[in-house]
C-alpha cells in the first residue's frame, strides 16, 4: 500500500525560536487519512479488522494530510499524537458486503481499549455501499495511539473509497455526548431531545465538555462564551415499522426559527433493516448562555416506535484557537421547498443552479443557498435578558458562486472540508441506485455531464452510497483535510444518480486550520505561517526599517529589522536561545580594510 503524505512544514528551529513560535500552541494539530479513489480493503473480512492497516489493503493508497505532531504508521494503521490535548475524532466507513445480510460494529480505540462503539448496524449486499459515521472528543496525552476498527458478523465485508478518519486538536470550547447503551422504544410524534434525561427511553450516556455546560434535563449544551461551533449529530436508529421522514434536527432551544437558522436533514428506515445511522451537520455562531438542543423529529401524527441505539452521538466544537476565529471559513446549506431537480446520470456540480451555462446544476435557479450566520439567519435571542445576538458574522475568506458551484480560497493553507448529502428516490421505483460524490481541486467542467478536467484538475476524494425508495431518504457524510493554495477553487460534485433528488439540508462546511497564533492585547496582525503575506510581516515590504520598532525586545511580535542588521558577524544566533538585539548596524573594525 502506498501512502501520499502531505505534511505542513514548520520553519527551522532558529526561525521558530526567533519568532517565539510554540510548536504545540501556535499551530493546529490535525490529521486526515482517507482511501484514495480506487482503494478498497484487500478481502471480505469476517472478523474485527483495522481498515488503515496496510495488510488489509491491496495495492491502493491512502491520502494523508497532517501537522508534524501526529504520526501515521501504515504498517499498523495507528495514529499517534505528540501533543497532549482534547481531540475531535471522527471515523466514517463506507461498507461493502460480499453477499447476503449481516451486521457491522464500528469502534474507536485509545491505546488498544475501546472508547466508542456502535450498535450492530444492519448491512446487506443489495443495499450497499452504506456509510457508518461516529465522532466524539477525547482527551489524549502525548504518545497516545488511536486506532479504528470494523467488525462484521454473519457476512463478509470490506470498506472502500469514501472511508476515512479525521483527528483535530480542539483549542477551545466543546461538548460531546454519545450513547454507550441503547434507550427503550418511544412511540411519539413529538420532537425528541436526543440527550434529555426526562424524555423517557433515554439510554446510558458518556458526556465530556469544556466551556460548555451539559444539562441532562432537556439535553441542553450551553456555551459560556460566543464561539463559532461546528456541530454534528449522528442518529443510530431503530424503528418499529417503516418511516420515510426521520428528522435529524440541530436546533437552538428546540426551535428552527425563533433564534435563527438551524438545520434539518431527513432519513428513512424500516424495522427489517435497522439499526442504521444518519448524520447531519452545521457551522453556527452560538451566543453565550443559549442552549443547543439536538433532537429527532417525526412527520406530524407518525407514532412508529423509535429507539436511540448505542452509538448515537452529538459533537460541537469551536473552530477558534482559544477565541481567535480563523480568517477563512464558510458554511453553505441548500434550501428549497421543492428540493432539487430530478438528477440524471452524469456529473453535476453539487452546489450549482441550473443557470449560468456549462455543467448543468441540480438546483433550481431560485434555490436559496443559506449562510447560517449572516444577518438574516444568525442566532438571535427571544427575550432572554442574559443573551445577546451572535456577533461573529458569516462566511469569510472563501467565496461561493452558485452559478458555477465553486468555492474559491483567498489564502493558502490546510482546510477541513465537511460534506453532508441527503438523497431520495424521486420516482419511487425502488430501483437500486449507487450515487457517487466527489471533491475536486480546480479544473473546469463546461459540458453538461462531464467531469472537471484541465491542467490543474485534481480529484481529491470520491465516495458512494446506496439509495432506494424502500429505505430513503438516505444521508451520506464525508470529511477530509486537504491543502489549497490562494486562488484555488473547490468543486463538490455528484454523479450516477439517475432518478434521484437532493434533499434540503445538503450542506458543506469549510474552515482553515493552523498554523495560527493567539492574539495578544493591542495586536491586530500576527505571524501565522501563511504564504500570501496576510500575517504579521517580519520586515517591511519596501525594505525600509520602522525606526519606532527597531527589533523591540519588549514584545518581539512587533515588526523587526532584518536578521543581518541585528547581529554582528556571520548569520548565526551565536548560541543565543532568544536572540534579538537592539537596532545596531555595525561597520566592522575601525580602519577598514588595509
Amino acid at each position: 500500500m502506498a501512502t501520499i503524505d502531505t505534511t505542513f512544514k514548520l520553519p527551522n528551529a532558529e526561525v521558530r525560536d526567533w519568532l517565539k513560535i510554540d510548536d504545540g500552541e501556535d499551530y493546529g494539530s490535525y490529521i486526515s487519512c482517507h482511501y484514495d479513489t480506487n482503494a478498497t480493503t484487500n478481502a471480505f473480512e469476517t472478523s474485527e479488522y483495522n481498515p488503515f492497516d496496510e495488510d488489509e489493503m491491496a495495492s491502493a493508497k491512502t491520502l494523508v494530510t497532517r501537522s508534524p505532531d501526529i504520526d501515521f504508521a501504515p504498517s499498523a494503521g495507528t495514529f499517534t499524537v505528540n501533543k497532549a490535548g482534547n481531540y475531535f475524532i471522527t471515523f466514517f466507513a463506507c461498507v461493502h458486503c460480499a453477499s447476503g445480510s449481516g451486521t457491522v460494529v464500528a469502534k474507536i480505540k485509545k491505546n488498544g481499549s475501546d472508547i466508542f462503539e456502535t450498535a450492530a448496524l444492519f448491512m446487506t449486499s443489495t443495499e450497499d455501499a452504506e456509510t457508518v459515521c461516529i465522532h466524539t472528543v477525547e482527551t489524549l496525552a502525548a504518545g497516545d495511539v488511536i486506532t479504528v476498527t470494523v467488525t462484521p458478523a454473519s457476512i463478509g465485508m470490506r470498506v472502500k473509497r469514501g472511508t476515512g478518519i479525521v483527528m483535530l486538536r480542539v483549542n477551545g470550547h466543546y461538548g460531546a455526548s454519545r450513547y454507550t447503551a441503547a434507550g427503550s422504544a418511544i412511540s411519539s410524534a413529538d420532537n425528541l431531545k436526543t440527550f434529555d434525561s426526562g424524555m423517557g427511553g433515554i439510554g446510558t450516556l458518556a458526556t465530556t465538555t469544556n466551556g460548555v455546560t451539559f444539562t441532562a434535563s432537556g439535553g441542553r449544551f450551553t456555551p459560556s462564551a460566543e464561539r463559532m461551533f461546528m456541530m454534528m449529530q449522528t442518529l443510530v436508529c431503530g424503528v418499529g415499522g417503516t418511516v420515510s421522514q426521520i428528522e435529524n434536527r440541530l436546533t437552538l432551544e428546540n426551535s428552527t426559527s425563533a433564534h435563527g437558522f438551524m438545520d434539518i436533514l431527513f432519513s428513512g428506515g424500516q424495522a427489517a433493516s435497522d439499526p442504521f445511522c444518519s448524520t447531519q451537520q452545521i457551522m453556527k455562531a452560538v451566543p453565550a448562555n443559549m442552549d443547543v438542543q439536538p433532537t429527532r423529529g417525526y412527520p406530524t401524527a407518525v407514532t412508529t416506535a423509535f429507539t436511540f441505539e448505542k452509538g448515537t452521538c452529538f459533537t460541537m466544537f469551536d473552530i477558534s484557537n482559544n477565541g481567535s476565529v480563523p480568517r477563512s471559513f464558510i458554511n453553505i446549506v441548500a434550501k428549497d421547498t421543492d428540493n432539487s431537480n430530478i438528477l440524471s446520470n452524469g456529473f453535476k456540480h453539487l452546489f450549482k443552479t441550473v443557470g449560468g451555462g456549462g455543467n448543468i446544476g441540480p438546483w433550481p435557479n431560485d434555490c436559496d443557498f443559506v449562510d447560517p450566520n449572516d444577518d438574516t439567519n444568525k442566532a438571535v435571542p427571544d427575550g432572554e435578558p442574559d443573551i445577546v445576538a451572535a456577533t461573529i458574522g458569516g462566511n469569510r475568506g472563501i467565496t461561493f458562486n452558485k452559478l458555477d458551484g465553486k468555492f474559491t480560497f483567498d489564502e493558502s493553507g490546510d482546510y477541513l472540508v465537511c460534506l453532508s448529502i441527503g438523497l431520495l428516490d424521486s420516482d419511487g421505483s425502488g430501483t437500486v441506485a449507487n450515487s457517487k460524490y466527489y471533491l475536486y481541486r480546480n479544473g473546469e467542467s463546461t459540458t453538461a455531464g462531464a467531469f472537471p478536467s484541465g491542467d490543474n484538475s485534481s480529484k481529491i476524494v470520491e465516495g458512494s452510497f446506496f439509495v432506494s425508495s424502500d429505505f430513503d431518504p438516505v444521508t451520506g457524510m464525508l470529511m477530509i483535510i486537504a491543502p489549497f493554495e490562494k486562488g484555488d477553487h473547490l468543486i463538490p460534485g455528484i454523479s450516477g444518480a439517475n432518478g434521484l433528488e437532493l434533499q434540503d439540508g445538503t450542506s458543506i462546511m469549510i474552515t482553515r486550520l493552523g498554523p495560527t497564533r493567539v492574539p495578544q492585547a493591542g495586536f491586530q496582525q500576527l505571524f501565522d505561517g501563511g504564504s500570501n503575506g496576510t500575517g504579521q510581516p517580519i520586515v517591511k515590504t519596501d525594505d525600509t526599517i520602522d525606526s519606532a520598532d527597531k527589533g523591540d525586545q519588549r514584545d518581539r511580535r512587533t515588526e523587526q529589522s532584518p536578521f543581518r542588521m541585528t547581529v554582528n558577524g556571520p548569520l548565526t544566533l551565536r548560541g543565543r536561545a532568544r536572540s534579538s538585539l537592539p537596532f545596531n548596524v555595525a561597520a566592522g573594525k575601525r580602519g577598514g580594510k588595509k
